[in-house]
């Protein structure tokens, strides 16, 4: 409390006041003693002067006994009608040789007024007759002032007191109107320290301008301050998925360059002993009799050779897209046609003579897609679908809605292990269960980036041993694909 803002704006104030009451007041009874101890004196003088006349009345009797008598009587009059406490006749040595001549008290007084003249007010006047001379002496003590002085000022005092704490309440209320809005910009200034940002509320609604200008000030501070931190943080944040996609790229570098020693490695290893056989044969001069070795062994290295250029071409697909160099190229294409010709082609060339079985649902249209790239995913969805299923035939249905069409291919396969969906359109990716299974692991993500070309979106429904549903979805139009694209942004 001592060292609160409100105490120390509200002490200075208070104390001020109260010296300046205290002031005022002590002007006030010392003029009001002083005129008191003046108005008492002149009294004091009138009663000794009134005094005085009667002694000198007295004393023109002739009678000493009368004299003496009125001039007792004119001293009792005197002390009790007049607040007197000491009345005292003096004569004049020339008369008597005691010069206390007459000495009356009329209250208790333990010292003797005409010594202590401090705490009493003395009125003399002279006196003279044909027979005698002296002086009167009157006094009468100061107390009677004080306690008329605090008689006539205690209502004073109280009012002067409930002024005074008036005051002290209206000064305190002001300066907590003055401190409050202070208080809160420290309590600001240091949620500022704690990383709270925000606008400076001030409670008082202070109409003082310093203030105001300060709180503008800090909230331009606060504002600076949160703007400096959310560009922090995005940098932060952009330095952090730079660093992962870094992180990516130098496991996808790996991967790929495991990945691809060992899928060029099986080629080359094939392409090698493959010659080396023509060779042999050739050197034996065998040709002729073992054709058909040597259309079989040809066979299987041309196979390879186009294995291996399928590997580059998939590689040169994924940087062309990476760097934003491969845009989709939108016309309007029969997707009922599209599948009906991969169908025959797939079904024609599987060595087990399993088929593609087809559905179409709904009213069939024309789409604005690119037929090269959406001919590319569809081809791929289908040949993983033989590739790991055996015995009966995929699925493929092709349905057709008012905003968009939908491709699923579904097969009875291996099935994808849930751990690995979220991973499966990473490039290089493959899972645990198709390690014997050839494959570059690069298909899926090309589909997926192609379907995204085209505006679409690309799901898997999937257990493992439980088969696979992959299920493409496109838009119609171009306003369509323009949302899709729009929502996919968005989504990333």
């Amino acid at each position: 409390m001592w060292r609160s803002l409100t105490f120390r704006i509200w002490l200075p104030f208070t104390l001020s006041v109260f010296i300046i009451g205290a002031i005022v007041a002590f002007l006030r009874i010392q003029s009001q003693t002083d005129l008191l101890l003046s108005n008492n004196q002149a009294r004091i003088e009138n009663v000794a002067k009134t005094v005085a006349l009667g002694v000198e009345l007295n004393f023109t009797t002739g009678d000493e006994t009368k004299s003496l008598e009125g001039i007792q009587k004119s001293i009792d009059w005197a002390g009790s009608s007049n607040e007197v406490d000491y009345i005292a006749i003096r004569s004049s040595e020339d008369y008597v040789n005691d010069p206390l001549f007459i000495e009356r008290r009329f209250s208790e007084i333990e010292t003797n007024p005409i010594e202590d003249q401090k705490n009493f007010s003395i009125g003399e006047a002279e006196f003279k007759s044909d027979i005698f001379r002296g002086k009167i002496i009157v006094a009468s003590k100061n107390d009677r002032i004080t306690d008329q002085i605090w008689e006539g000022n205690v209502q004073i005092f109280i009012v002067l007191a409930s002024v005074f704490a008036v005051l002290s309440i209206a000064f305190y209320v002001l300066a907590n109107m003055i401190s409050s809005p202070l208080k809160d910009l420290k309590n600001k200034t240091e949620g500022l320290k704690n990383n709270e940002y925000g606008k400076v509320e001030v409670s008082s609604n202070s109409s003082i301008k310093e203030v105001e200008s300060l709180a503008n000030s800090i909230d331009e501070l606060s504002d600076s301050l949160q703007k400096e931190k959310e560009n922090n943080e995005m940098l932060l944040d952009n330095l952090e998925r730079s660093l992962n996609k870094e992180k990516h790229i130098g496991e996808l570098k790996s991967h790929f360059v495991s990945m691809a020693s060992h899928q060029f490695r099986t080629p080359l290893a094939i392409i090698q002993s493959n010659s080396e056989l023509l060779a042999m044969i050739v050197n034996n001069g065998k040709a002729e009799s073992q054709k058909e070795k040597l259309i079989k062994t040809s066979t299987r290295i041309g196979k390879e050779i186009s294995r291996m250029t399928q590997l580059m071409d998939d590689v040169l697909i994924l940087g062309k897209i990476g760097s934003g160099h491969l845009q989709a190229e939108p016309k309007e294409l029969d997707l009922v046609e599209l599948v009906s010709e991969i169908q025959t082609h797939t079904s024609s060339i599987q060595p087990d003579g399993r088929q593609l079985e087809m559905e179409i649902e709904g009213n069939a249209v024309k789409a604005l897609l690119d037929e090269k790239l959406v001919q590319h995913v569809i081809e791929n969805l289908v040949s993983n679908a033989f590739k790991y299923s055996k015995e009966k035939n995929p699925k493929l249905k092709l349905t057709f809605r008012q905003k968009t069409i939908s491709i699923s291919v579904e097969d009875n396969g291996i099935g994808i292990p849930e751990n690995e969906i979220d991973n499966l359109f990473q490039p290089f990716h493959r899972g645990d269960n198709v390690a014997d299974i050839s494959g570059t692991g690069l298909g899926l993500a090309i589909a997926k980036e192609y379907t995204d070309l085209n505006g679409g979106h690309i799901r898997v429904e999937s257990k493992e041993n439980e088969g696979a549903k992959f299920t493409v979805t496109f838009p119609l139009s171009v306003e369509n694909r323009k949302e899709k694209m729009q929502e996919q942004m968005e989504a990333s």
